[in-house]
């Protein structure tokens, strides 16, 4: 083998030594906790792209003959977890409206308010009856929903809650959160066509926060279940972040600035998530 060559392997293979590095350290997220480490968390963001560059070094050493595609496979063996999280392995099964006898269907959306709150960037049309049809469609028998707005009473339309019992669902448990719009809040909600027994909140301490867990029990054929939903921390990214990507991907002038202030919120946004995340493992 020529010098040349040589030094070509010895870089490939360093390389593939860095990437499987940076690979493995993904696959510790799950036992990590993002508060501390949320320089790894973020590294999850290119698990996927990190996965297909060591299929390609995996590959190519195949190609050569090389004993070396053992460290790839091996690294690809250690992160079946990580696969199985990242990738859908289940064929597609097609979704029946009709809802079969004996089963309780769950419906979970988080409904941004109707776009109510952002109808100048929507035209000045809420999408609110078309959701509402959508919901009915589905005929779910519990319906988790999150930034759920309670809008007054209005010319045009009755608030939410009274819409929502129009097509089936007498009962619910509205939890308010911060205020956006007069008379209006937007907030947590499970609603049911069964009766609802008992209910609670666990509030996550931010002020102002849509942030919450909250249950409630239903009373169904004299069985009681009781359902969770939640509404984690959200990164907060708003129009500046994503014109601040596309900067970045463009390689104009403030691009680094600009992702160090998209890092400072994906940072915050994995903090808050974790500790969320441990009051409802608790």
């Amino acid at each position: 083998m020529s010098l040349s060559k040589k030094i070509i392997k010895r870089l490939f293979l360093l390389l593939n030594f860095f990437i499987v590095f940076i690979y493995l350290l993904n696959c510790l997220v799950p036992f990590l906790h993002a508060d501390k480490y949320w320089f790894i968390a973020i590294l999850g963001l290119v698990f996927p792209v990190l996965f297909f560059v060591l299929m390609l070094f995996f590959v190519g050493w195949l190609i050569v003959r090389s004993r070396w595609m053992l460290l790839s496979l091996i690294a690809i063996l250690l992160s079946w977890q990580q696969l199985a999280v990242a990738f859908s392995w289940h064929l597609k099964q097609p979704f029946t409206l009709t809802k079969a006898a004996g089963n309780l269907r769950v419906l979970q959306w988080n409904v941004s308010s109707w776009g109510q709150l952002n109808e100048e960037i929507k035209g000045g049309n809420s999408y609110r009856p078309l959701m509402f049809a959508e919901v009915k469609k589905y005929e779910a028998d519990v319906l988790c929903f999150q930034e759920f707005l309670e809008a007054g009473k209005t010319d045009l339309s009755d608030p939410a809650t009274a819409e929502m019992k129009k097509i089936g669902y007498p009962y619910f448990y509205y939890v308010p959160g911060n205020s956006e719009l007069e008379d209006s809040k937007t907030g947590m909600v499970i609603f049911s066509k069964y009766p609802i027994t008992h209910t609670g909140i666990f509030d996550f301490g931010e002020d102002n926060s849509v942030q919450q867990l909250i249950y409630a029990d239903i009373l169904i054929n004299g069985q009681t279940i009781r359902v969770f939903t939640i509404h984690l921390q959200s990164v907060r990214f708003g129009p500046e972040e994503y014109e601040s990507l596309n900067q970045i991907k463009h390689r104009k002038k403030d691009g680094f600035k600009d992702s160090r202030t998209i890092v400072g919120k994906l940072k915050k946004g994995y903090k808050f998530r974790s500790l969320q995340a441990d009051i409802v493992n608790d």
